[in-house]
């Protein structure tokens, strides 16, 4: 891998941002969004009887995020400019749109891959947690051959906990890596999204990585 420095200053240059992945380190704040499954305990007394917990969901992170946006940049002898937005789907599941700035600079290549690191800052506007709500769901006792209750199943109430979602625009700070095959201009930009809070705005409650599919192209 060699490095180089940018000698093409004032060329400007077009990326098509596209879908995009990201991965949760832990599922803090995460949206109740899947069913969750039957658990199922059985005893012996006088006879089995077996409990099985049904209604509450399980909490769960969107993880594909489809997207589509544009970046434009300019080189400087100081490194690349940058400037984008983009609409996506957010990791509550909901669509959002990020715009911000930022700033890269080659740090080398590899045959006809070139390496870039920066970071931007900028707004988003999304879906984020507003503290929690409880919401009601059901266990079930099921008897099987008890010599009081015989075959039967008694449905009772179960309490559990769901976060409260509302739409903010929310700043960002992304840290990134981006990978370029400079002949065919297929890229990905990977990004760390760090757990940040500025004032009340918190622009995730975990940190994520991201990963982006891009495209280099011309206007």
């Amino acid at each position: 891998m060699s490095f180089c420095a940018y000698a093409d200053e004032g060329v400007v240059g077009w990326k098509i941002l596209g879908p995009a992945f990201s991965h949760h380190a832990d599922k803090n704040g995460a949206p109740i969004s899947k069913p969750g499954e039957g658990v199922w305990e059985c005893k012996y007394q006088y006879a089995y009887t077996c409990y099985a917990k049904n209604g509450p969901k399980e909490a769960v992170w969107h993880e594909s995020n489809p997207a589509i946006g544009l970046e434009f940049s300019r080189e400087t002898e100081a490194g690349r400019n940058i400037w984008f937005a983009s609409v996506l789907r957010d990791s509550y599941g909901e669509s959002g749109l990020m715009a911000g700035a930022g700033k890269s600079w080659r740090i080398g290549k590899l045959g006809s891959f070139q390496f870039e690191a920066g970071g931007s800052v900028g707004l988003w506007y999304r879906t984020v947690a507003d503290g929690e709500k409880t919401e009601n769901g059901k266990i079930m006792y099921c008897h099987t051959n008890d010599p009081k209750y015989g075959n039967a199943c008694d449905i009772l109430d179960a309490n559990y906990s769901v976060t409260n979602l509302k739409r903010a625009i929310v700043p960002f700070v992304l840290p990134f890596v981006s990978v370029t095959e400079q002949r065919t201009g297929l890229g990905v930009n990977l990004a760390f999204v760090p757990k940040f809070r500025l004032g009340n705005y918190e622009t995730t409650p975990t940190d994520t990585l991201m990963l982006q599919f891009t495209v280099k192209t011309t206007f």
